[in-house]
């Protein structure tokens, strides 16, 4: 009977481990996007919102191929102050996804601008980020 308590116990904690660890997409899909705006962060504020200028239409794919870690990593370093933040209405949640400089740390979150208790490390952005700079750096044109 200890041998099937203790069998169960160790199922409940290796199944509640690998949910943990298993990257899980933040927007599955664009049909139930209801709202966006794109933003350029200047010192960690909203500076410009430049969601006129970038092709929402391949935002909106290039959202789904964004992939989260309910873990955040380690060095947990926050928002970065010059990056960009795609605000996302998804039904009927507000979800933000970080994007800066290549290679460092990214990340989704709840709709307020600043660190919360499920700011999940994301990965997957890289094309999302050149799209982004693209649009921001050359103003919309050609």
């Amino acid at each position: 009977m200890k041998r099937k308590i203790i069998a169960v116990i160790a199922g409940i904690l290796i199944f509640g481990w690998a949910y943990w660890l298993v990257p899980y997409s933040p927007i599955p899909d664009t049909v139930n996007i209801m709202e966006m705006r794109v933003y350029q962060l200047d010192r960690g504020e909203y500076a410009d919102d430049f969601t006129e200028r970038v092709d929402t239409d391949t935002v909106r794919e290039l959202l789904t191929h964004i992939r989260a870690r309910r873990i955040p990593s380690l060095r947990l370093e926050g928002i970065q102050e010059d990056s960009f933040v795609v605000e996302v209405k998804y039904w009927d949640k507000t979800m933000c996804i970080n994007l800066g400089e290549p290679g460092g740390p990214d990340y989704v979150y709840d709709g307020i601008l600043r660190p919360t208790l499920w700011m999940h490390k994301v990965s997957g952005g890289e094309e999302l980020l050149t799209l982004l700079a693209d649009s921001y750096y050359n103003k919309g044109e050609g």
